[in-house]
């Protein structure tokens, strides 16, 4: 006798109730978010022509034997017209497409499994043409070309279709992880029980789920399309693009499953990255060890503005944990490996005046030419390429404005004044900049120096929040240093003292310097604007 999963389904929050319990019930899941995840995914290749993006699955794992058939295995069990492909060819799948959209107004759910074994170490052509198909059937309205009869007629194939893939770890092209909900799964424990799984059961289960989502579709295809969701605080770009499907209909669906599809959506987007940092990544984070700037390391000492070259290649060298002795051919780090990796994220060796004397050298902050940045620096490289937070440090409701005393991609005080010397006050918040006293110097209140448009006669400016601040911090030390002027050492050090991060601390402060607030020497070293 089947044990029916499929009893009681009356709303789309039953369905996905019974696929989550179903789903858990046949396979070790890695947390209490992938069910759910996989469940709302189901359900929208019941309506994924409704979506501009139909998002990719990608079942990872670093051994065989950990759950990852199995897991498309049950998604074929209740998604729309599941095909499981076999070393099909490109020309094969985007002509499957095309006859399911003319025959049923939906694309199939392609299913690949050992995708590892498609994309190799060593690509070939037939995996490239896999590779873009996959990747451009991402979108909606993506087709491949071909010509087709006697006369040759161009004629438009589309590939948009949902994707299921599995693999083991490290052998997905980034081009599709960046693209998909990534289930990192594991080998199941002794002692770990799961209900023993046979297909046909299985399958005889859910059959009136899968009855329920086919009527359900029908209903309430027109209505997604035209429907927008409030997506979870700080995704934003590719990740809101990934998983606005599925919060869509976690909306439509009511009851806990909005709360659930967000509190998912945290958990995978904002999930430490579990893939080996990329080379450039991996010699950025030990620069900011070997300068003092990593806010992980309590043994750091005293940061520094600026590094020779020299001085940078032998200490990285040194860090033999990192195996850079072993780089470019057993030769080492080197000047020429230093420029050519860094220069990619905008930081090129700039002259440099220490102790020594002149040389050349790398700094943390922007340095200019001609009266134009030449280079971002350090503190612009570290803050958008290593790691985000994770979620342990996002609050419950996903505002992460309290993390690292920021949020993500916030705009800064002066982000409408580079260039010009006005500033564009926000309705962001009701603070002002007033006093504040970060530390132990003598606090200067911002009053005096603001209104840098001359447009409210001494009145305070009102500044939005999180930078103010930072601003603050800035002003205090650059009028403490007086004509000495204050380096970007020390306002780094400052700013990660009183928030918990310095990343936003250079960037504002040049953003200070376009506004007329601050100067700035070739040594880059700030100073308070004269004013008459």
């Amino acid at each position: 006798m089947v044990n029916s999963h499929s009893d009681g389904i009356n709303t789309l929050a039953d369905a996905l109730d019974s696929i989550t319990e179903w789903v858990s019930k046949y396979t070790v899941l890695p947390d209490a978010y992938t069910a759910p995840t996989l469940a709302l995914w189901v359900a929208h290749t019941h309506v994924s022509t409704a979506f501009y993006t139909t998002p990719r699955i990608v079942a990872s794992s670093p051994v065989a034997g950990s759950g990852k058939t199995r897991l498309l295995e049950l998604i074929a069990g209740v998604a729309y017209m599941p095909k499981q492909t076999v070393n099909s060819s490109t020309a094969a799948i985007y002509r499957r497409i095309n006859k399911a959209l003319a025959d049923d107004g939906l694309p199939p759910t392609l299913l690949y499994d050992e995708a590892d074994a498609l994309f190799g170490p060593r690509p070939t052509p037939q995996s490239e043409d896999m590779r873009a198909l996959l990747n451009a059937g991402y979108k909606a309205g993506a087709t491949v070309d071909r010509c087709e009869g006697d006369s040759h007629d161009v004629v438009e194939f589309p590939v948009f279709a949902p994707v299921a893939l599995a693999g083991l770890a490290g052998h997905m092209p980034d081009t599709i992880t960046t693209r998909a909900i990534t289930i990192e799964m594991k080998k199941r424990r002794r002692g770990e029980k799961i209900t023993p799984y046979r297909e046909r059961t299985a399958y005889a289960e859910m059959a009136g789920v899968r009855e329920f989502l086919t009527a359900w579709s029908r209903r309430a295809h027109d209505d997604m399309k035209t429907t927008e969701a409030t997506m979870p605080h700080g995704v934003e770009d590719r990740p809101a693009e990934v998983w606005e499907p599925l919060v869509i209909i976690a909306d439509a669906a009511g009851g806990h499953w909005p709360a659930t599809a967000r509190d998912a959506c945290r958990s995978f987007v904002f999930a430490p990255e579990k893939r080996p940092p990329s080379t450039g990544v991996e010699l950025l984070s030990d620069i900011r060890k070997v300068m003092g700037h990593d806010p992980d390391d309590d043994t750091a000492l005293v940061p520094v503005d600026t590094i020779r070259t020299s001085e940078l290649v032998e200490k990285l060298n040194k860090m033999t944990e990192s195996g850079w002795r072993d780089v470019d051919s057993g030769r080492g780090v080197s000047p020429r490996f230093l420029s050519r990796i860094l220069s990619g994220y905008d930081v090129r060796p700039v002259s440099i005046r220490d102790s020594l004397g002149s040389g050349k050298g790398y700094t943390t902050g922007v340095t200019y030419k001609h009266g134009k940045p030449f280079q971002s620096g350090f503190f612009d490289a570290w803050g958008r390429y290593l790691p985000t937070p994770s979620i342990s440090e996002i609050g419950d409701n996903g505002d992460s404005s309290d993390v690292a005393g920021q949020t993500p991609q916030t705009l800064s005080p002066f982000a409408e004044s580079v260039g010009d010397t006005s500033v564009t006050s926000s309705a962001t918040g009701d603070k002002k900049v007033t006093e504040n006293k970060p530390l132990n110097s003598t606090v200067t209140s911002v009053t005096d120096v603001t209104d840098f448009s001359n447009s409210g006669e001494g009145k305070t400016t009102e500044v939005p929040h999180p930078d103010d601040d930072i601003v603050t911090l800035i002003v205090n030390a650059a009028t403490d240093a007086g004509g000495s002027g204050v380096g970007h050492g020390v306002i780094g050090k400052l700013v990660r003292e009183a928030t918990g991060d310095g990343s936003r601390a250079l960037a504002v402060a040049d953003e200070m310097v376009a506004a007329g607030l601050l100067d700035v020497d070739d040594q880059n070293r700030y100073y308070m604007k004269e004013t008459a």
